[in-house]
């Protein structure tokens, strides 16, 4: 039976670090964009605007609404651009998806 040499054994563990550092570098933006995903999935449709502000708010992520534009939920503590868009209708209600 062989056994692995000095040289190999650095390899894997170097290997095994670059791996673990990927996974520390890049968790926060996976986790951030299924929280912002999580949370526009649970606003049920027909929901006012000022109470999905509520809930925005809340939950610490910013709402905005442009003139004919859905309403944006964004993450501004993710280390990137984590948001999801909300149709509205004219009446100020989230319409269904």
């Amino acid at each position: 039976m062989a056994t692995m040499s000095v040289r190999s054994w650095w390899y894997v563990s170097l290997a095994v670090a670059l791996v673990a550092g990927n996974l520390y570098a890049f968790w926060p933006f996976f986790a951030a964009d299924k929280a912002v995903q999580a949370f526009c999935e649970s606003i049920p449709a027909g929901m006012p605007f000022a109470e999905l502000q509520k809930r925005a708010v809340a939950a610490g992520y910013e709402l905005t609404l442009a003139p004919g534009a859905p309403a944006r939920v964004e993450d501004p503590r993710s280390p990137g651009r984590m948001f999801c868009d909300l149709p509205v209708d004219a009446s100020g209600a989230v319409s269904a998806r």
